[in-house]
């Protein structure tokens, strides 16, 4: 049986983002020009194309920020972030 892992996704310079506690699965895709749009009327930001994340189907949960990094590793929960101390956390 394989090991048990984690995945960070570390998104930099986030405008705003709305998310749920966990996901069973994720899939991560560049929201498209209307998405960006609806997003930006509903939430009163503005979303440049290429900055828009929608996580999983629909838009209940997205991040606008810069392009996401990744890392998986077989760290628990409460180990400390492979992208390093982020500001804000111990």
């Amino acid at each position: 049986m394989p090991p048990d892992t984690r995945i960070e996704i570390y998104f930099a310079n986030v405008d705003l983002m709305l998310l749920r506690p966990s996901y069973s699965g994720l899939v991560i895709r560049r929201g498209d020009d209307e998405e960006c749009q609806k997003v930006g009327l509903d939430y009163g930001v503005e979303v440049k194309p290429g900055r828009l994340y929608v996580l999983g189907s629909g838009l209940t949960s997205f991040v606008v920020a810069a392009p996401p990094q990744w890392h998986e590793d077989e760290g628990e929960m409460d180990d400390p972030s492979w992208f390093g101390p982020l500001r804000g956390t111990f």
